[in-house]
């Protein structure tokens, strides 16, 4: 979650005083109010994803997002994602489909 991978564990003695276990990579930060500031896939250089507040038990998700200025949107600019299959990947399907297909499952 957050893009941190959950391994290389290490103890972290919550706020209200349980130890717990967070991924290795999981690094993190306490702001003037003492609540847990969580950082995309680790970096500490960018603004944080997640803060748990002092008396709260999750982390809850913050706005990253700069304001958007709706004169300058070009739908291109958000089109990196949505590229033609590869061979390689339908034939990654292909098998996968074909692995299951008397499984009863999808």
């Amino acid at each position: 979650m957050f893009g941190v991978a959950n391994r290389n564990g290490n103890r972290l003695k919550t706020l209200w005083g349980q130890e717990v276990m967070f991924p290795g990579d999981f690094n993190y930060t306490y702001n003037e109010n003492g609540d847990i500031l969580m950082y995309p896939e680790g970096d500490t250089s960018v603004r944080p994803s997640a803060m748990m507040p002092k008396a709260g038990f999750f982390f809850d998700a913050l706005d990253r997002q700069d304001p958007i200025d709706d004169s300058s949107l070009r739908p291109e600019d958000n089109l990196e994602e949505f590229t033609l299959i590869t061979d390689q990947e339908l034939d990654y399907w292909k098998q996968q489909v074909a692995s299951r297909e008397k499984s009863g499952k999808a």
